[in-house]
Parts: structure tokens; sequence; C-alpha cells
């Protein structure tokens, strides 16, 4: 019973982290987003507000789509052993959007592109590299 409350723990405690990551992927994806319909495209104030509802609307529903099901994927991990790998799978991907995303933010200015922001990209894109290459490995990790 206590084995299964800390594995029921982990779950919650890599679902806690997604979650974070996810808003930051969202509150990120909405400055790029912004700053590539201004400065690429062009658009004026009210198309703004318009592509601000449509980007929260979309991506707020692939937030809950996406927290009803990671929360299975999870669980159906567990029982199979499979924690460590799957979760270093989710949060890597999840860190490998968040670098992408500032990466661009970055090309266009909306970032310093001083040693520190390199140096935050360049820590985010090692650690998304790390843990997809030990989740996506040959060799498989216990939990």
């Amino acid at each position: 019973m206590i084995a299964r409350w800390f594995t029921n723990i982990r779950i919650f405690l890599v679902w806690l982290l997604g979650f974070a990551l996810a808003l930051i992927i969202m509150a990120l994806g909405h400055e790029l987003f912004l700053v590539f319909i201004i400065n690429s495209l062009g658009f004026d104030n009210y198309m703004v507000r318009l592509m601000n509802i449509v980007y929260y609307l979309i991506t707020g529903l692939i937030c809950v789509a996406y927290y009803i099901l990671i929360q299975d994927f999870l669980g159906t991990s567990a029982k199979n052993g499979r924690l460590l790998t799957n979760s270093l799978l989710t949060i890597g991907i999840e860190v490998l959007l968040i670098f992408l995303i500032h990466l661009g933010l970055l090309a266009y200015g909306f970032f310093a592109s001083d040693g520190f922001g390199i140096l935050i990209v360049t820590i985010e894109g090692l650690v998304a590299a790390v843990m997809l290459f030990f989740a996506l490995g040959k060799k498989k990790l216990s939990t």
C-alpha cells in the first residue's frame, strides 16, 4: 500500500511539472505568436485581439486534452514499470518545445541575444537532448 502511494505521488509530481511546463509553453508561445503576426504578417490592432482569443481557445483545448491523457499514460506507465522512461519522454518533449520557442523569440529579437540569453537557450537544448536520449535509448530505465 505504501509503495502504491509513493507511485501515485511520483505520478502527481510528474503531472504537476508537466502542467507548469505547459503553462510556460503557452505563455512563450503566445509571445512568439504575437511577434510573428505583428512583425511578419503586419496585422492591425483588431486582428491581434481576435488572434489572442483564437490562440488561447486552441491552446487551452489542447492543454485540457493533454492533462486528461497524460494522467492515464503515466498511470499505465507506472503499472508497466516504465514511469521514469515515459516521464523523461514527456518532460523532455516539453523542454524541447520551450527551447524551440525561446530560440524563435531570440531570432525575432524579443529577448536579448547576449551571453546570458544564449546560455539559457543552450541549457534548455542540452537538458531536452539528455532527457530524450535517456528516454529513447535502447536500455530500459527502471522506476
